[in-house]
Protein backbone atom coordinates (compact mmCIF):
# COMPACT_ATOMS: atom_id res chain seq x y z
CA UNK A 1 0.00 0.00 0.00
CA UNK A 2 1.35 3.42 -0.17
CA UNK A 3 2.53 5.87 2.40
CA UNK A 4 -0.37 7.97 2.73
CA UNK A 5 -2.82 4.42 3.01
CA UNK A 6 -0.32 3.27 5.46
CA UNK A 7 -0.57 6.18 7.58
CA UNK A 8 -4.41 6.18 8.01
CA UNK A 9 -4.02 2.99 8.59
CA UNK A 10 -1.53 3.36 11.45
CA UNK A 11 -3.67 6.24 12.53
CA UNK A 12 -6.99 4.01 12.89
CA UNK A 13 -5.24 1.21 15.00
CA UNK A 14 -3.82 4.35 16.84
CA UNK A 15 -7.06 5.82 18.25
CA UNK A 16 -8.88 2.36 17.91
CA UNK A 17 -5.87 1.19 20.33
CA UNK A 18 -6.10 3.94 22.80
CA UNK A 19 -9.81 4.23 23.06
CA UNK A 20 -10.51 0.19 23.88
CA UNK A 21 -12.22 -0.93 26.71
CA UNK A 22 -9.76 -2.98 29.43
CA UNK A 23 -8.04 -6.44 27.36
CA UNK A 24 -10.16 -9.29 28.84
CA UNK A 25 -8.03 -12.86 29.52
CA UNK A 26 -10.45 -14.17 26.50
CA UNK A 27 -10.38 -14.04 22.98
CA UNK A 28 -14.22 -12.49 22.40
CA UNK A 29 -15.06 -14.79 19.08
CA UNK A 30 -13.70 -18.60 20.77
CA UNK A 31 -13.64 -17.59 24.13
CA UNK A 32 -9.51 -19.45 24.39
CA UNK A 33 -8.47 -17.75 27.29
CA UNK A 34 -4.84 -16.47 26.60
CA UNK A 35 -2.66 -13.51 27.56
CA UNK A 36 -1.65 -12.47 23.49
CA UNK A 37 -4.84 -10.55 22.71
CA UNK A 38 -4.73 -8.29 19.06
CA UNK A 39 -7.18 -5.54 19.57
CA UNK A 40 -9.68 -6.19 16.62
CA UNK A 41 -11.35 -2.93 14.44
CA UNK A 42 -13.11 -2.41 11.15
CA UNK A 43 -11.07 -1.58 8.73
CA UNK A 44 -11.61 1.71 7.08
CA UNK A 45 -13.28 3.36 10.26
CA UNK A 46 -12.11 3.72 14.37
CA UNK A 47 -14.90 1.31 15.42
CA UNK A 48 -13.65 -1.42 17.94
CA UNK A 49 -15.15 -4.81 17.54
CA UNK A 50 -13.10 -6.95 20.44
CA UNK A 51 -10.10 -8.51 21.31
CA UNK A 52 -9.09 -11.37 19.41
CA UNK A 53 -6.49 -14.42 19.49
CA UNK A 54 -4.06 -14.49 16.90
CA UNK A 55 -6.11 -17.87 15.08
CA UNK A 56 -9.00 -15.95 15.62
CA UNK A 57 -7.38 -12.90 13.93
CA UNK A 58 -5.83 -14.85 11.00
CA UNK A 59 -8.95 -16.64 10.31
CA UNK A 60 -11.10 -13.95 9.97
CA UNK A 61 -8.87 -12.12 8.02
CA UNK A 62 -8.31 -15.20 5.21
CA UNK A 63 -12.43 -14.77 4.87
CA UNK A 64 -12.06 -11.28 4.15
CA UNK A 65 -13.09 -9.59 7.30
CA UNK A 66 -16.54 -9.84 6.46
CA UNK A 67 -19.52 -11.87 7.45
CA UNK A 68 -19.82 -13.09 3.40
CA UNK A 69 -17.06 -14.45 3.94
CA UNK A 70 -17.83 -16.36 6.88
CA UNK A 71 -21.18 -17.29 6.14
CA UNK A 72 -19.55 -18.64 2.93
CA UNK A 73 -17.34 -21.28 4.83
CA UNK A 74 -20.12 -22.20 6.92
CA UNK A 75 -22.06 -23.09 4.03
CA UNK A 76 -19.11 -25.04 2.37
CA UNK A 77 -18.25 -26.95 5.97
CA UNK A 78 -22.17 -27.84 5.95
CA UNK A 79 -24.37 -27.56 3.10
CA UNK A 80 -27.26 -27.80 5.32
CA UNK A 81 -28.30 -23.85 6.07
CA UNK A 82 -31.02 -25.16 9.21
CA UNK A 83 -28.28 -26.92 10.47
CA UNK A 84 -25.85 -23.88 10.21
CA UNK A 85 -29.00 -21.79 11.62
CA UNK A 86 -29.15 -24.47 14.33
CA UNK A 87 -25.41 -24.41 15.41
CA UNK A 88 -25.93 -20.79 15.78
CA UNK A 89 -28.66 -20.74 17.99
CA UNK A 90 -27.21 -23.13 20.18
CA UNK A 91 -24.11 -21.05 20.64
CA UNK A 92 -26.20 -18.16 22.16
Amino acid sequence: SCKTCYNKTLEERRHVAKNAPPRPDKCDCCNLKTDKLTIDHKHGTRIFRGFLCKTCNIGLGNLGDTLEGVLRAAIYLEKDKSKIIETLNDLE
